[in-house]
């Protein structure tokens, strides 16, 4: 049991694979009833690692437009529909490196940048992905060097953290990385953070300054703690990591929309 106490002036802030739905499905009918008003209201915000292609996908048969930052927050003008540029990319020379450093460890990296997604291989896995994302990936190719980086590890968490281990005595201060439901590990440029545009985003979209309007996030993953920590009041599950749980005023019941479902009812009380 957990207690609500929210204020008029609110924004609800989620995270999307886990949290908003079960990775690899599209969004629940009775959750989007439920999201309705609050989308019509201008109180809900999407904030994930998705490209932006893929978050449309998910949400279209229910709406046609949910204010969304994507790509754990690189890049804010695609998902924003051109309306502003801010850009956290790597540079050239850093992809290339990571690509080098990669060379010796049998895993597919997706590339994700505003206009594109590559992959360096093609495997049941990207398919899988491609299906329910709407987006038909490209080979990789050198063009290619300015985004963000996911590699693709399905159901292989020690691959993962070998690989981290790797990357983190290579590249210490030129990557940040974080891990998402044990089969992604996701590279990002060291000052990326998924809520560091929040701010610019509020205002652009809600004509809030941040420190006027209360800033609720539901979140599951490594990847979801920056958000947690600029918002004012914060909810996650379970399963989430320790530092999620310590940021967070309370844990929901169940993930993959139906913890969001309990929320949003219990805001309408």
């Amino acid at each position: 049991m957990y207690h609500l106490v929210i204020d008029d002036e609110f924004i609800l802030v989620l995270d999307m694979d886990g949290t908003l739905i079960k990775t690899g499905e599209k969004l629940n009918q009775d959750l989007a009833v439920l999201l309705k008003d609050y989308v019509n209201e201008d109180r809900i915000l999407i904030a994930t690692a998705r490209h932006p292609l893929g978050v449309k996908f998910v949400l279209k048969d229910y709406f046609e437009f949910v204010p969304t930052i994507s790509l754990n927050g690189a890049a804010l003008h695609l998902t924003c529909w051109q309306k502003f540029d801010k850009i956290k990319y790597f540079p050239n020379e850093t992809v290339a490196i990571i690509n080098k450093e990669l060379s010796s460890f049998n895993v597919i990296t997706t590339y994700y940048g505003t206009d594109f997604w590559a992959v360096s291989d093609f495997s049941p896995g990207v398919e899988r992905e491609a299906k329910v994302t709407g987006i038909t990936p490209v080979p990789w190719r050198n063009e290619f060097l300015n985004g963000c980086i996911k590699i693709l590890l399905i159901d292989d968490e020690f691959k993962i953290k070998t690989v981290r281990k790797h990357l983190s005595r290579k590249l210490s201060n030129q990557v940040q990385l974080s891990t998402s439901h044990d089969t992604y590990l996701e590279i990002s440029p060291p000052l990326v953070k998924k809520c560091m545009f929040l701010p610019d985003f509020l205002k652009e979209f809600f004509n809030q300054e941040i420190k006027d309007l209360k800033v609720i996030f539901i979140g599951d993953s490594e990847n979801d703690i920056h958000c947690a920590e600029v918002a004012n009041e914060s909810w996650t599950f379970p399963s989430s990591p320790r530092r999620l749980k310590d940021l967070s005023l309370g844990v929901l019941n169940f993930p993959n929309g139906e913890g969001v479902k309990e929320f949003l009812l219990r805001l309408q009380k």
